[in-house]
């Protein structure tokens, strides 16, 4: 059986008219807390085995990046909040925190008894020690969405106060998703040598420990009894990196493993006919896009001057894509077509349609540019399971393109060489020769507070942002200070008409996750999350 997880809301009639297209699925709304599926029960296996497809770049979340790290970071490390399944904000390792009248200020309150993995107890010094290494570019090179949180003070030996810049609605979910502000002890940091040797041993406040990795292999996870909160029913943990979907698909039908994230979506019907589990479709907070290099005078890969500066283009590239087709035949259904915004975002605008698939419009547009022979370009996508299906969708956004005379050679990346590429460099006088364009993934609403989402496309995001607006930089500004929310939303749809009449980024599709699993497990995945929290999914 298929579900399809919407945060607290029921399923729109969207995804229901999605869903109710597959063939041969049965359809099954499920809240948060509710009991998905059935099965037969019987002893609780000791052991939960977890196939990935892709390993975590890295163990330690002083440094960590990317959304494949939250496989991890979600059990091995603590926040001083946290996230329900809902996407709301819970106390973590902060028992209470309270907020100054003018929003500029969080006092949080350690919970006592918390201890790390090792046996450490938590203190505020390791809260100063997190935030220092948050603010230095060898671990965080993106300073942008974090830069307003000016600085941390210890007021006792249990209290911290955040101060901001400025207030922020959102500060405490960014907090609660943000690994460099996950809790390391200092004093075991510190004794075993810095970060090299805490990569190869970390040790956090989650409710699991690590007992064994091997790189590209995967990891072993076992319960921390000591644990501070509720303890979860799963009691050891297996992450096997299963890379090849194929292998994956077969390893879940006939039992080599009990859950599968990111389970490849032209799978589905295989091991929906084969019986014995369930799949949840879970849409994620984040959009799958072409990122285009709009800093560049040249284009890197040719020399000549970088023709995704006019805007014509970039407009030519979206009407170049066949969504529609991408989404039926590479992705079985699982994603959905959006302009910008997500329904549920503030500031959505339903009259801001996605661009049709237009090969003439395209190639009119090509040649009101310049370029009525087309040009040669290069587009570098992702190889692996980060995203199911990546290559294949990078491959066939090149066939488009080229059927229209934009001439794209695929490079096809490694997740962490990828990753590493898509980084804009801190430094303004070399822009990262990157790509002249690539796949992407962005997000401009979600949870995060409407202004932070915008900054994707701010001069100052050294992360995924290619274009620099001084304009649209003073929109995001004013959107940060208006009090008023009707003419705050008002600003906001102005913006999105912007972004999509620029086509700074090409917007292909929502991303929707996929979890795979036996009828006997049970989970619950956060809404418009990738996350495997084992602290959410139990046995029957």
């Amino acid at each position: 059986m298929i579900q399809t997880i919407m945060g607290d809301k029921r399923l729109s009639a969207r995804w229901l008219r999605v869903l109710a297209g597959l063939a041969g699925l049965a359809l099954v709304a499920c809240a948060p807390g509710a009991s998905p599926g059935g099965g037969a029960g019987g002893p609780v296996p000791d052991e939960l085995i977890v196939g990935l497809g892709d390993d975590v770049t890295y163990f330690s979340s002083v440094r960590t990046f990317g959304g494949n790290a939250s496989y991890l970071t979600r059990n091995v490390y603590e926040s001083l909040v946290n996230l329900n399944t809902g996407g709301n904000v819970i106390p973590g390792v902060a028992s209470s925190w309270k907020v100054t009248p003018d929003g500029k200020q969080y006092e949080f309150k350690l919970r006592k008894g918390a201890t790390y993995t090792n046996g450490d107890p938590v203190t505020v010094q390791d809260v100063a020690f997190v935030f220092a290494n948050s603010k230095d570019p060898k671990f965080v090179p993106n300073q942008a969405p974090q830069r307003h949180w000016k600085g941390l003070e210890v007021v006792d030996d249990e209290t911290v106060r955040y101060v901001l810049d400025f207030p922020d609605p959102g500060f405490l979910k960014s907090l609660a998703g943000s690994y460099p502000h996950h809790l390391v002890s200092k004093k075991y940091y510190d004794s075993i040598g810095g970060e090299e040797a805490f990569e190869k041993a970390p040790v956090g406040l989650g409710p699991y420990k690590v007992v064994d990795r091997k790189v590209k292999e995967g990891w072993i996870l076992e319960r921390y009894e000591g644990y501070w909160g509720e303890k979860p029913q799963v009691r050891k943990a297996t992450f096997k990196v299963i890379p090849e979907p194929s292998t994956r698909a077969a390893a879940m039908r006939v039992g080599e493993i009990d859950f599968a994230a990111n389970f490849p979506p032209s799978f589905m019907d295989d091991l929906e006919r084969a019986g014995g589990h369930k799949l949840i479709k879970n849409p994620a907070g984040n959009t799958i896009t072409i990122r285009i290099n709009k800093l560049r005078d040249t284009d890197p890969s040719t020399g000549k001057t970088n023709p995704f500066l006019d805007k014509r283009v970039r407009q030519a590239m979206s009407y170049s894509i066949d969504r529609d087709a991408i989404i039926s035949k590479i992705l079985n259904g699982v994603g959905e077509k959006i302009a910008m915004l997500f329904p549920d975002d503030f500031g959505y605008d339903p009259e801001l349609k996605p661009y049709p698939y237009d090969p003439s419009k395209a190639k009119q547009l090509l040649a009101e540019a310049g370029f009525p022979n087309g040009f040669d370009t290069t587009f570098y996508g992702l190889l692996g399971e980060r995203i199911p299906l990546s290559k294949e969708v990078g491959e066939a956004i090149a066939q488009y393109m080229t059927a229209v005379g934009i001439r794209t050679k695929v490079v096809n990346e490694e997740y962490a060489a990828w990753l590493a590429r898509t980084q804009r460099s801190t430094s303004w006088d070399k822009p990262n020769e990157l790509y002249p364009m690539g796949y992407g993934m962005t997000w401009v609403g979600g949870q995060t507070s409407p202004w932070l989402g915008w900054r994707i496309n701010a001069c100052d995001n050294t992360s995924h942002g290619w274009v620099c607006d001084p304009e649209f930089d003073k929109q995001i500004e004013q959107l940060r200070l208006e009090g008023d929310a009707k003419k705050a939303e008002a600003l906001v749809k102005a913006m999105a008409r912007k972004v999509h009449d620029e086509q700074w980024t090409v917007v292909l599709y929502r991303n929707v996750v996929v979890y795979a699993m036996k009828d006997r497990v049970e989970f619950t995945p956060t809404a418009q999350s990738q996350y495997v929290e084992l602290r959410n999914l139990r046995w029957k």
